[in-house]
């Protein structure tokens, strides 16, 4: 029964908490309470378990100390040259990741559990996890929109519109295939008597469908994000506090700060909540610092901690490993735990390279952009065909029309002349007088409502449908992350 409320069917618990709310506060404030408490706050159960696990730590000690000291040494420089925007890309995906692993490694526990534990099983559980969450992220409107806004405002390119469109039909079709493997392969099990168990299929089936439905079927992108990091973050806290129990029972070799947090008592698990809630609160401290310099600090060490959260679960919860399943216990209790490291110091340090080489590629092509790519007028020109772009890629999202609005605005080209081979466009006119604006691709019936409020319409009604802050670890950036560009949309709403 805990299994089901903490790890499978939270979204039966979350959707009704979350939709009541919206009755009392508003998204941005929603949003706010779960960027802080759950997504910035559920980084310290994890370097609890890294750092207050003695023979964890001695095992991977080289990693606990230089890694933080090369993201935070990563981090520090992009935020005070503003050459920031490709670090958030790289934490997108990266927190688009680190998401679905977490799913794959329940996935895992729950075979493991019932001995299910084949390499080919793990690989297709592997495969519907990239599969299908990769088709809610591809699908969302939303999340294509920011990521490729972000990705263009560190200086990348234009990807054709016909790329884009034919790799989210390839991508469909091989999610489609590879579901129609997973039940073939799952009706043999059935077939030689090793069926799944119900519980493994629950956590399936609801993830996805819980994913899909936050990220493609609710319009307000806050919302969307917001259902899922408590999914996420409740998953995450729980199944930390239990792990950790399980080990103080065990008489784990664990430090004296977990042996005293994680002991069974009511009490302890009210301090636990109470410092991963703390741990959250600091990252609102940068908006009241006032000092730049003291808030850029602030930003990195935040950037840091969302790294190195994400890093430290890409080794600290292996299930094949024989303390974690003991901890979960999947595992002999008795047998000798394991002191080598996954991998050898040399080839661990070469799954850092696709990291750094992005970093600089994208604060490389951002620095070429913003500071030898000077002429005004071009780069007006340029912004304009990123966000006509972005209109062609998403033409059903209505950010995307405000975007390219606001932009014609600010450049003077609120009346341009028709051209026949274009697409019809609706002329915008907004409730003060002698302003209007052009908006094209608007074909949509319910993007009449420009026509009837104009741009000061829609951009109220947007600004409360668009996150100007992201605290979350699927979508993660800083709060001042894009102050110095007064073309982000953190700015414009």
């Amino acid at each position: 029964m805990a299994d089901l409320v903490l790890f499978v069917a939270t979204p039966l618990l979350i959707l009704p908490l979350v939709f009541l709310s919206r009755q009392q506060f508003s998204d941005q404030t929603i949003y706010a309470i779960v960027g802080t408490l759950g997504a910035n706050g559920h980084h310290l159960p994890g370097m609890l378990r890294a750092y207050g696990d003695r023979a964890l730590f001695r095992r991977f000690r080289i990693r606990l100390t230089v890694g933080p000291i090369v993201l935070l040494g990563i981090s520090v420089p992009l935020l005070f040259t503003n050459l920031r925007d490709g670090m958030e890309v790289v934490l997108a995906l990266w927190g688009f990741w680190h998401g679905l692993m977490q799913v794959y490694g329940f996935l895992r526990i729950y075979a493991a559990k019932t001995g299910q534990s084949s390499p080919h099983a793990a690989r297709l559980d592997w495969l519907m996890c990239v599969a299908w969450f990769g088709a809610g992220m591809i699908c969302s409107d939303g999340r294509v929109f920011r990521l490729l806004e972000t990705f263009h405002r560190a200086g990348g390119p234009l990807i054709p519109v016909e790329g884009i469109n034919g790799f989210r039909t390839a991508w469909l079709i091989g999610t489609a295939v590879i579901t129609v493997v997973f039940l073939v392969h799952e009706l043999q099990q059935r077939s030689r008597f090793q069926p799944a168990t119900a519980i493994r299929w629950l956590t399936m089936v609801i993830s996805f469908a819980f994913w899909w439905f936050a990220m493609v079927m609710v319009d307000n992108i806050i919302v969307g994000i917001a259902l899922f990091e408590i999914f996420h973050d409740v998953q995450y806290l729980a199944i930390v506090w239990v792990f950790n129990r399980k080990r103080v029972e065990q008489s784990a070799p664990v430090g004296d700060l977990t042996r005293q947090l994680f002991r069974r008592s009511r009490l302890m698990l009210v301090v636990y909540i109470t410092l991963v809630a703390t741990y959250g609160v600091c990252s609102r401290l940068p908006q009241y610092l006032g000092v730049d310099s003291f808030e850029k600090m602030m930003i990195s060490l935040i950037w840091t901690s969302t790294l190195l959260h994400f890093y430290l679960d890409g080794f600290i919860w292996k299930v094949r490993e024989q303390e974690t399943r003991a901890g979960l216990g999947i595992g002999d209790v008795s047998q000798a735990p394991e002191t080598r490291p996954l991998t050898e110091g040399s080839v661990h340090a070469l799954k850092w390279t696709p990291f750094l080489l992005a970093i600089i590629a994208l604060a490389t092509s951002q620095w070429w952009n913003d500071y030898v790519f000077s002429d005004q007028v071009a780069r007006d020109a340029q912004v304009l065909r990123r966000y006509r772009h972005l209109v062609k890629v998403v033409p059903d999202h209505d950010h995307a029309q405000l975007m390219l609005g606001i932009q014609l605005k600010q450049q003077g080209q609120t009346k341009r002349p028709g051209n026949p081979s274009r697409r019809p466009s609706c002329s915008v006119t907004r409730r003060t007088p002698k302003l209007t604006s052009t908006w094209p691709c608007c074909s949509r019936p319910q993007r009449k409502s420009m026509d009837q409020s104009g741009i000061t319409g829609l951009s109220s009604r947007k600004t409360r449908n668009e996150p100007n802050l992201t605290f979350n670890s699927h979508w993660p950036c800083s709060p001042v992350a894009n102050t110095s560009n007064p073309n982000t949309i953190c700015n414009k709403l």
